[in-house]
């Protein structure tokens, strides 16, 4: 005797986005960047998380289908990954304040790197999340090139800052 398993939210919307938009899982997932591993794992076992939702959210948004973007919507606002998915640090918001209110050269540094640690941080969960999701072995490369520029110039402006004491 086999119990099928109910399928989540998530899970249906996924299901009905390909639907809708006539796509294989295949086409599905080259269209997001991801596995078709990924997107059958979706639908069949663990619904998506993560940067996954904005990307799904924005297909469904693209496709005009606004039921299926609330869900994905609704599931996101749920991540405990949220904040740094949609909006920036609050930290970030006021080191940019400070450097556009500042002439002090170190002021405007000091901020420089709490941006540049919160932008870096952020990232670095990007970058983790690609791995969770099976993301594309070539998108997951870029986002590890770019975290290493990211830690790169940090590093430089820590340099920089210490030369100049």
């Amino acid at each position: 005797m086999s119990r099928a398993r109910q399928r989540t939210p998530e899970q249906q919307a996924i299901v009905d986005l390909r639907q809708a938009f006539g796509y294989t899982q295949e086409e599905l997932a080259l269209s997001i960047g991801v596995t078709v591993v990924t997107v059958c794992r979706w639908e069949t076992s663990r619904p998506p998380s993560g940067i996954s939702l904005v990307r799904l959210a924005s297909t469904a948004r693209g496709l005009g289908l606004k039921k299926i973007e609330a869900i994905f919507e609704k599931a996101l606002a749920k991540d405990p990954r949220r904040r740094i998915l949609r909006q920036p640090e609050p930290a970030v918001l006021t080191a940019i304040r400070e450097i556009r209110e500042s002439v002090d050269i170190q002021v405007i540094r000091r901020e420089y790197r709490k941006i540049l640690q919160a932008v870096e941080s952020a990232h670095a969960l990007l970058i983790r999340q690609a791995l969770y999701d099976g993301m594309e072995t070539e998108s997951y490369r870029r986002l590890k090139r770019t975290h290493q520029n990211l830690e790169w110039e940090l590093e430089d402006e820590q340099k920089r800052t210490q030369t100049e004491r």
